[in-house]
């Protein structure tokens, strides 16, 4: 599960339902009463939901790879299997006769296979008359208007709560109001947008996200400044310590205590320490210790195999000549 979930195929999350207006008839002493009550239907708590991206890929291997994805590879497999461990099937056997044609199934795909987009037509943008889709692309699930080799095609990213699987070209024309400018606050102006996560306020560089209850559509520049204010005093209450020197190094209150931010790392105090008594230079040398290893390339990493495999060559025949003068 966890590496479908790396991947981005799946999200586990919470959905919120939707109500319905029940209404029922009630035969009672003779009498009929009408009763209408309101229920939450749809609502679902911790659940695995797959993603745009997870459905392309699904439906890319149902495509090309269908023998696998049957439900009856693994119980055939499985039967293999017992097979195998009563004496009766060679698993060497077993293997060739899966992956010879799978081999074979993998180069064709490689080689013929076009790149998958999930690309659905939803209509006509009444405004220009072009196409609009919705597609996956390189950073996510996008509506464009205009064909792909349009010049002027515009596209903007599916909110989070979008699937390219149901979105309708209503919904997706509204993505196009934004950018929305509300106002002005300390001389910049306040740009609503929408991202992948939710909408928020652009202002001055720094990113403020709405809260539930706020509408992209409607929200003005009074209210703005309420998120802008407000999360800034947030971030000032959870702020310890400060460094002038360097003001991207801060010591941050978070839920198990104490720690350090670095630009954009966050950095953990080692236990017993205490904060109060850092100095810049010591979450500096903390930040250096505990930075990610830097990935070496598959290129380096060959090199590097090679050099090793060559080096162990040289050895070997340089214990052959002695063995041989003995």
């Amino acid at each position: 599960i966890s590496t479908i979930q790396n991947r981005g195929y799946v999200v586990k999350e919470d959905r919120d339902g939707r109500t319905r207006e029940v209404r029922s008839l009630i035969l009672e002493a003779e009498s009929i009463q009408r009763v209408v009550e309101v229920e939450n239907t749809g609502a679902e708590r911790n659940k695995l939901f797959p993603t745009d991206i997870g459905s392309v890929v699904t439906d890319f291997l149902t495509k090309h790879f269908d023998a696998i994805l049957d439900y009856g590879f693994t119980a055939s497999v499985e039967k293999q299997f017992d097979e195998i461990a009563q004496g009766h099937l060679k698993w060497s056997e077993m293997i060739r006769e899966f992956y010879e044609p799978f081999q074979q199934d993998l180069q064709k795909t490689s080689e013929t296979a076009e790149r998958q987009s999930g690309e659905r037509l939803l209509g006509k943008d009444p405004k220009t008359g072009k196409n609009v889709y919705v597609r996956l692309a390189r950073y996510g699930p996008i509506v464009q208007i205009g064909d792909a080799d349009d010049e002027d095609k515009k596209q903007k990213g599916l909110a989070s709560t979008m699937s390219i699987a149901t979105v309708t070209l209503d919904e997706v024309l509204e993505l196009f109001k934004f950018p929305r400018t509300i106002g002005m606050f300390e001389g910049s102006p306040m740009d609503v947008k929408l991202g992948r996560f939710g909408p928020y306020i652009d202002h001055a560089g720094a990113f403020y996200s709405l809260a539930k209850t706020d509408d992209p559509y409607s929200i003005d520049e009074a209210r703005g400044i309420e998120v802008i204010v407000a999360r800034r005093q947030n971030i000032a209450e959870r702020t310890l310590k400060t460094f002038d020197e360097d003001p991207s190094v801060k010591i941050m209150k978070g839920r198990w205590g104490a720690y350090i931010v670095v630009g954009k790392q966050n950095v953990r105090i080692p236990k017993g320490t205490d904060y109060t008594a850092l100095t810049l230079e010591e979450c500096l040398q903390l930040a250096a210790q505990q930075a990610p290893a830097a990935k070496k390339s598959s290129r380096k990493k060959a090199d590097d195999e090679s050099d090793t495999t060559e080096t162990t060559k040289k050895a070997a025949k340089k214990t052959a000549a002695k063995k041989t003068a003995a």
